[in-house]
């Protein structure tokens, strides 16, 4: 079975996305934190949701899947102008907020070469009206190495990518996804997917 939890709010939430700073949060992190949970810890109660639901998918996807691995700091710079830096325990990322008030955020290696990409968001809560979750308590029944489409098919609703992340600097890495499903009482799920599209962990988050 896999590692079941709670998602705690400072380690896959991110105070930061329940705080309106979702500049600061490093999705790079949520990998290897979810991967040394061994434990359910207790709940952490989540602040009321302040940031209305997203209602527009193709709005809100619209820059995240502009940006490609191939992509340089240069060139989204010279594409989408000067993004906001943000440097969070010596990791820095890059946040391009565009005037319609939806964005994307970026991390790259030394090298040059993207390390990830993720959708900008205040708070994953925001997903419920779009992702539409169905089956909470399915997280509890899911293992590892489930498919993608089995996860899909016991939470029900529409998985909402968050992050992709490239595991090395290479031309040809193996990637790493997270998904969230979200229902409109501040309920989610997250789940990491390999490269092989099979489930690596996942969490929950509930409210009380």
């Amino acid at each position: 079975m896999i590692k079941r939890f709670v998602l705690c709010v400072s380690i896959i939430l991110g105070i930061a996305l329940l705080t309106g700073c979702a500049e600061m949060f490093d999705y790079s992190k949520i990998a290897e934190e979810m991967a040394q949970v061994e434990e359910t810890p207790e709940p952490t109660p989540m602040p009321p949701l302040t940031e209305p639901m997203f209602e527009d998918e193709a709005a809100l996807y619209k820059y995240y899947n502009e940006v490609g691995f191939e992509d340089t700091l240069a060139g989204l710079t010279e594409r989408y102008g000067e993004p906001q830096t943000n440097v969070t325990d010596g990791n820095t990322s890059y946040t391009w907020l565009m005037d319609d008030g939806y964005g994307v955020i970026a991390a790259f290696y030394e090298n040059g070469r993207m390390h990830w990409k993720s959708l900008y968001l205040k708070d994953q809560r925001q997903l419920g009206k779009i992702s539409k979750l169905e089956n909470l308590s399915g997280v509890y029944t899911l293992t590892k190495d489930y498919s993608f489409n089995m996860c899909k098919a016991i939470l029900g609703g529409k998985p909402m990518q968050i992050g992709y992340i490239a595991q090395d600097s290479s031309e040809t890495p193996t990637y790493n996804a997270i998904y969230v499903w979200a229902d409109e009482d501040g309920n989610l799920v997250q789940i990491l997917f390999g490269n092989d599209g099979n489930l690596i962990q996942a969490g929950t988050s509930q409210t009380d």
